[in-house]
């Protein structure tokens, strides 16, 4: 007879080890001092797992790339590349994306403050099989995710002060940081690069598609 398709994570089980690798993919452009506020704060604050950066220039003309490349141009654990052409933000990604080789890919804003501790409870729910996507809390703006409302689709941050105790499902994982697994992402498609830039909706897309494919976005 046919066949019973279970989505539960009692049925998926674990897709990975308990301590994956991590590819932290920054996107960069024109962001001054930022850039280096960021990669300062993922080298001293990620020892949760074995992680690398990937710095993606997407052609900043203020030398903070240029910069970023001469100071980690012989840090083991950075790589920064300067774009051929100009990509928007979800370009960046897309090629941060192809070049990861960790088992879980964290974009992250090259304006973002991580503290001590953030990536262990971001990659931790991506352990189980059914989980795509997961998004950090956001302080600024105050956020733990997004809805699309209306006809005209027009995101809605979920409040702050709406998120419950651990981890729970959100219906679109934001921009600013976001972790997603390999085996998840190459199984839905990877990043669609049909997203135009500067912002061409490639979250979105993305939370989407994972829910059509059975996954959930946390």
């Amino acid at each position: 007879g046919r066949g019973h398709v279970c989505f539960h994570r009692s049925c998926f089980g674990e897709q990975m080890n308990s301590n994956p690798t991590v590819s932290i993919v920054v996107p960069t452009k024109n962001e001054g001092d930022d850039l280096e506020y960021t990669i300062h704060h993922l080298l001293a604050n990620s020892s949760s797992h074995e992680f690398e950066i990937i710095v993606i220039d997407d052609l900043s003309s203020d030398g903070s790339g240029a910069d970023a490349q001469i100071r980690y141009t012989s840090h083991p654990a950075v790589t920064v590349v300067r774009a051929e052409e100009w990509l928007g933000i979800g370009g960046a990604r897309r090629l941060g994306a192809s070049l990861a080789q960790g088992d879980v890919i964290a974009q992250v804003d090259s304006h973002t403050f991580c503290p001590d501790g953030w990536l262990a409870p971001l990659v931790e729910p991506l352990r189980w099989a059914d989980v795509a996507v997961v998004q950090a809390t956001i302080r600024s703006p105050p956020g733990v995710g997004m809805t699309l409302n209306g006809f005209s689709m027009e995101g809605k941050w979920i409040p702050y002060s709406n998120r419950p105790a651990g981890p729970f499902e959100i219906p679109i994982a934001a921009c600013g940081i976001h972790a997603v697994s390999r085996v998840a992402l190459d199984a839905i498609g990877g990043y669609d690069d049909g997203m135009l830039p500067p912002f061409g909706g490639e979250q979105e897309e993305l939370s989407i598609r994972a829910w059509l494919m059975g996954y959930r976005v946390m």
